[in-house]
């Protein structure tokens, strides 16, 4: 057959690799090795490899995979691991670096025999090209990405979950369904715990009755996939071996009603699918696993060999949706009746149970999504086929893509999907030619996205044609459930755009607000912040878990005048914080999706998660709205004005108005979501990373002390401390990029010809690292470039023209609250930094923002008290 085609692709089994060897005697036959069981499963084995089992074989074959340098950097990657559905705390970042080390060992999975095997298949498979994985990059992502760092040029595909469960949603009544799930039907939700342990396990006599126990005094509605039991071999199969499982007799009558135990075939999948499932006790074999997950249902783990073991880490330590039935070194003893009833008790009744259940719904969600976008299959037929036009392609350092007919540049973006920042700056800065524009081809679309890091086109799009460069077409379409026809989406230039400027511009800029602002943001640091770093001192904490609460709580009290209290001392759940995060990210996710409008049409889904958040959004914050103007009135009737927030200053203008005014009122939600769009996200990722600049550079960080500590000056003085803000605006902006749609032809500064409809970007994080605009030091944080000696030889701040440095925008649309924004930054590191040193607990990570530039993924610093 390799003679008549160009190439040929032969897909193999993991375990039949030393069969398909010889392929890699023919010039033109691709080889693609087929993994069934899970990338986590495979990582650690080869983990296993390299660090106990065979690492003379792997010094010898695979010298480059040993080095020190390369397991140090894994385990830093392992342990800032981030799976994109859950949002993970900074004590679940720290679990994982132990992980790897405490993993149930190779050689007490796997029998000997089968190790034996797994090692012949090993040192077969070097003719491979890449591997294909039973598995979804929504919960194993990060795991694939290691695989491709171990493996060298090897490509990891995920094309799971293979079962069919697209079409199976979370529901009540199947047509035609098996006895067991008309049993469910008349169930409550979530109310019933399933237990299987497949067809290949086998469990004695005496542990079947201790489980019947267990489930009995429990008191929980289950249903018992009971297939086969063995007195003597645990996990054998033959006739010979195999009787009916016998529970003891009385057993089944005190359940009847409460449980069901089905002895002969049963569709697990449906089952899993029911409404009424609400956890799964399961031997964690990687089908049952991927079916569990899916269907958005915890597990009670309970492993008994060869993968399974690895599997119930996974589920019970990493996604944390699980918790496990018994210790692994514990295997060969009994569970007991106690120990299960306490397991099932916890999956089914705790707020633990349910924090597993939400994560696992989660989880489910974005899987049956990622299956129902038919983007990501294009995608990955691009990238598979890509390959072969070009093998060298892969392995070179080019950074200009090759665009592809009606798909554009789809392969370099998704090739650079997980640093497209970085990317996009290396586009416009190749051969440090800051003044050319690239273009950028995304599919389907007519125009090409200009990308510019030339000062002069930034102020030809933000100043000079002002009024014809707007907010994009597909910008405003994904974002207006969000944020409404306000402020952040009103077209420029535009009477509804400039009434909304001048009321907020008068509002932010009046003495009396910004007197407030400072004033919460003394009182927030002195009473919440100071105290929470003193009472951890010495002790590693995520400094952006701490910065986004102190964030939230004062951006709401300027905005509304209503206290979260976030940075509490019990640290109480960021309700809000979370369901605005989630909307945020599902609307900007909808730039890469081509079946969201279907989505939303259909209400499933991500569609269905966004509704959902933006409701319970704007209904807590209409909440707050309608006891502010009712206090306000009580107020306004004895002349008393005692409220300075931003709301209360719009509500005094409208003061007049008894009645209720529904309109009035959703207006003030619109402006209060942008106005905490706009506050946290920049006042958040401007105090992270200075903070992550200044203890990176001990010389800069001695003279801010030295600035801080001298009682003769307050902020205003803090010259140094200013430059050393912007400085580091300057390598980290709050929002790295900008993009504009042209609502005309027009022609930049440099030449480029702009189309009506296509979108011009402004790369301000390219731009702060341009050798043309900053000096061949630009890499070095250096506050001086800020500074500039007076005739007295007294230092002054330096500044720049906003089209050089648009961090704060430029033109008509320049930030109305950067003053404010600046005496905040300044208030919090001056208290901070003149009494604490943050020393990083982690590896240095990527600038890699989604929506803008804070990252979810913590940033773990220990606390250290100054002498």
């Amino acid at each position: 057959m390799s003679p008549k085609f160009r190439t040929v692709v032969i897909i193999y089994d993991s375990l039949m690799t030393c069969t398909v060897q010889d392929v890699r005697l023919v010039h033109n036959m691709d080889a693609y090795c087929f993994h069934s069981t899970s990338a986590f499963n495979s990582y650690s084995f080869i983990w296993d490899v390299i660090t106990k089992i065979f690492p003379a074989y792997m010094k010898m074959n695979h010298p480059t995979l040993i080095s020190e340098r390369l397991l140090k950097s894994l385990m830093k990657v392992f342990a800032n691991l981030k799976v994109s559905s859950l949002k993970l705390s900074s004590s679940d970042i720290r679990t994982k670096m132990k992980i790897l080390k405490d993993l149930p060992s190779i050689e007490s999975c796997y029998p000997p025999e089968i190790l034996e095997i797994l090692k012949k298949q090993l040192e077969c498979g070097k003719f491979k090209c890449g591997d294909i994985h039973d598995t979804s990059r929504v919960i194993e992502g990060p795991f694939l990405d290691l695989l491709t760092k171990f493996m060298g040029n090897d490509k990891q595909w995920a094309l799971g979950p293979f079962n069919p469960t697209l079409n199976l949603e979370k529901k009540g009544p199947i047509i035609a369904s098996h006895w067991s799930v008309e049993w469910l039907d008349k169930q409550s939700p979530n109310s019933v715990i399933l237990i299987s342990f497949g067809t290949s396990v086998s469990l004695s006599h005496d542990q079947i009755n201790e489980i019947a126990i267990g489930l009995d005094k429990s008191q929980q509605k289950f249903i018992w996939l009971l297939r086969t039991a063995d007195d003597h071999k645990a996990n054998t199969s033959t006739e010979e071996n195999n009787v009916k499982a016998q529970l003891r007799e009385g057993f089944e009558s005190r359940v009847k009603g409460r449980g069901i135990i089905v002895k002969d075939w049963a569709p697990q999948l449906d089952i899993l699918a029911h409404i009424s499932i609400g956890g799964f006790m399961s031997h964690c074999g990687w089908n049952s696993c991927m079916e569990s997950i899916t269907m958005g249902v915890p597990i009670a783990a309970w492993p008994m060999n060869v993968d399974q073991p690895r599997n119930a880490v996974l589920i019970t330590e990493v996604l944390r949706i699980g918790l496990n039935v018994r210790n692994w070194d514990s295997r060969d003893n009994l569970v007991t009746s106690m120990t299960i009833e306490n397991v099932v008790k916890i999956l089914m009744t705790s707020l633990e149970g349910d924090k597993m259940r939400r994560n696992a719904e989660v989880l489910g969600n974005a899987i049956k999504e990622s299956m129902l976008d038919v983007a990501l299959l294009l995608l990955f037929l691009v990238n598979f086929g890509s390959s072969y036009l070009s093998n060298k392609y892969d392995n070179c350092n080019n950074i200009l893509p090759r665009p592809y007919p009606l798909l554009g540049h789809v392969v370099g973006i998704l090739r650079n999907r997980n640093r497209m920042i970085q990317w996009t700056a290396e586009l416009l800065l190749v051969n440090n030619n800051y003044k050319s524009c690239s273009f950028l081809r995304f599919p389907l679309r007519r125009h090409p996205h200009i990308l510019t890091a030339n000062p002069a086109n930034v102020q030809h799009i933000l100043k000079t044609r002002f009024d014809i460069y707007q907010k994009t077409t597909s910008f405003r379409a994904t974002h207006q459930e969000l944020y409404r026809d306000n402020l952040f989406l009103a077209e420029g230039g535009q009477q509804r755009w400039r009434k909304l400027r001048q009321l907020f511009g008068h509002q932010v800029n009046s003495r009396s607000f910004l007197k407030y602002a400072m004033l919460i943001t003394e009182n927030e640091v002195s009473n919440r912040l100071l105290p929470f770093f003193i009472s951890n001192t010495a002790i590693v904490v995520d400094l952006h878990d701490i910065l986004r609460r102190f964030t939230y709580d004062v951006v709401f009290r300027m905005v509304l005048g209503h206290d979260l209290a976030y940075l509490s001392n019990n640290f109480p759940q960021t309700k809000f914080a979370d369901s605005f995060e989630y909307a945020k990210e599902l609307s900007w996710m909808r730039l890469f999706s081509l079946t969201w409008k279907a989505k939303r049409f259909l209400n499933m889904g991500s569609e269905k998660r966004l509704g959902l958040e933006i409701s319970e959004m704007r209904e807590f914050l209409r909440q707050i709205m309608r006891r502010k103007k009712e206090a306000g009135r009580r107020l306004l009737d004895q002349n008393i004005n005692d409220n300075d927030d931003f709301i209360s200053g719009l509500l005094l203008m409208n003061n007049n108005n008894d009645q209720r005014d529904d309109d009035d009122e959703e207006i003030l939600i619109d402006a209060s979501i942008n106005l905490i769009l706009a506050g946290v996200e920049t006042l958040l990722a401007a105090l992270k990373w200075f903070f992550l600049s200044v203890s990176r550079n001990p010389n800069v960080e001695d003279k801010i002390v030295k600035e801080v500590k001298d009682e003769r000056k307050d902020i205003r003085d803090m010259i140094y401390t200013h430059a050393s803000i912007f400085e580091s605006m300057r390598l980290y902006p709050p929002v790295p990029l900008g993009g504009l749609e042209a609502t005309q032809d027009d022609v930049l500064p440099d030449g480029t010809n702009v189309n009506m409809g296509t979108t011009v970007i402004f790369h301000t994080y390219a731009m702060g690292r341009s050798p043309e605009l900053w000096g061949a030091d630009w890499p070095e944080f250096r506050p001086e470039r800020w500074l500039k000696k007076t005739e007295e030889n007294h230092e002054t701040f330096l500044a720049r023209d906003s089209y050089t440095y648009p961090v704060f925008h430029g033109g008509p649309r320049i930030c109305l609250g950067k003053e404010i924004a600046l005496a905040q930054i300044k208030t919090v590191a001056a208290a901070v930094l003149r009494r604490f040193h943050m020393v990083p607990a982690m590896e240095e990570k990527d600038y890699e923002p989604l929506y803008s530039s804070p990252s979810s993924d913590g940033f773990l610093v220990k606390v250290v008290h100054r002498n």
